[in-house]
């Protein structure tokens, strides 16, 4: 998946005479003025991965996961690296697994295979490859090296991104195992109410074990099922909503309003008054 080229031309205004210049010239044409050097393109690039990063959510059904991170080369460097280089491999599983998403799920690159070189120039370089994961998962990474006279002088920028068909069962089983935090839908709300801060320190992120009454089973805008517990009984907005795959629909067709029931997921922290969970599964009913 080669990531989208830059298009546009971006116009600064020159600190001597105030006229507009492309960001990408050395000296003003209007004065001759030496224009200071800008890291423009760093923040194109960061722009585009998150935009490529919510693209690739919204479409999960197609691609589970996207993986973005910067990472500067070491000094002295001959020049970019080519796509079946270790230095290539090393750098896109560094960038990889040091990326928010691996960390929390655990998930590391154990081998390079097929790699292929999309395109190659002195200022960019895209990469393809098959790559197995710790789980044993095979999926394929996209790896690119840009640089251009923004950055420093032997400094190189890679972006890294992961494509798998399924993600969600990926990253459930490279998840490393913790006890479960075992606790009342009432409880969990009032402690996000009492303070968010500490509640996110203590539940975000931590496989929750909830118990409750069923107030609400629906679909969110990505049609992915969820099951709300109440949380407060004096107001119907503060609840704790357990977040379901698809695969889970006909589990949940059995669940009715009012029934109690204990779910487990991964904490995910508050929405107004809404505490979410996900990757939610029915432990007892």
């Amino acid at each position: 998946m080669p990531f989208p080229r830059d298009t546009t031309m971006t116009l600064v205004r020159c600190e001597a005479c105030d006229g507009e210049v492309s960001a990408e010239a050395r000296t003003c044409i209007h004065c001759g003025q030496p224009l200071k050097a800008r890291n423009h393109r760093l923040w194109i690039a960061i722009a585009l991965c998150i935009a490529a990063a919510i693209t690739l959510y919204l479409k999960r059904d197609f691609i589970y996961g996207f993986i973005a991170e910067l990472e500067w080369a070491q000094e002295g460097h001959p020049g970019l690296p080519s796509c079946d280089s270790r230095i290539a491999q090393t750098d896109a599983r560094r960038a990889f697994e040091n990326s928010p998403l691996a960390k929390t799920f655990g998930i590391t690159i154990v081998n390079f295979a097929n790699p292929l070189t999309l395109s190659a120039s002195k200022s960019r370089v895209e990469c393809k490859a098959t790559v197995i994961l710790n789980s044993s998962a095979t999926g394929y990474i996209d790896y690119n090296f840009r640089t251009d006279s923004s950055l420093p002088r032997g400094k190189y920028l890679v972006l890294a991104a992961l494509e798998m068909d399924n993600f969600k069962a990926v990253a459930t089983t490279s998840a490393p195992q913790q006890p479960a935090v075992v606790i009342t839908a009432s409880q969990l709300v009032g402690a996000y109410q009492a303070n968010q801060v500490a509640a996110d320190a203590k539940y975000k992120g931590q496989t929750i074990q909830v118990s409750g009454k069923i107030d609400g089973i629906g679909k969110d805008i990505l049609d992915d099922p969820y099951v709300s517990l109440t949380g407060d009984p004096t107001n119907p907005l503060a609840d704790v909503q357990c977040q379901f795959s698809q695969n889970d629909e006909a589990a949940l067709a059995s669940l009715s309003k009012g029934q109690q029931v204990t779910l487990q997921g991964t904490g995910k922290g508050m929405t107004i008054e809404t505490v979410e969970i996900r990757n939610c599964s029915i432990v007892a009913q």
